[in-house]
């Protein structure tokens, strides 16, 4: 199946911390996304700070494999 989607909430939960963890994003970016969201990030209300924080992460990694974070 390779990846294949769990839940919405579980995976959209995960994206954040999973950056976050492999040192992709600021850890003040993740702590402002942290306060913003609270803890629950998949269903961001557009307009929000939480949405403007994760908006802000994903920008920072929309290069790059998130599959193979270590590829070039």
């Amino acid at each position: 199946m390779g990846n294949g989607c769990t839940d919405p909430q579980y995976d959209g939960n995960a994206f954040p911390p999973f950056v976050a963890g492999k040192s992709l994003v600021p850890a003040s970016l993740y702590g402002r996304a942290q306060a913003a969201c609270k803890g629950n990030y998949w269903d961001a209300r557009d307009g929000s700070d939480c949405a403007a924080a994760l908006a802000s992460m994903r920008d920072a990694v929309q290069d790059l494999n998130l599959y193979d974070v270590l590829e070039e």
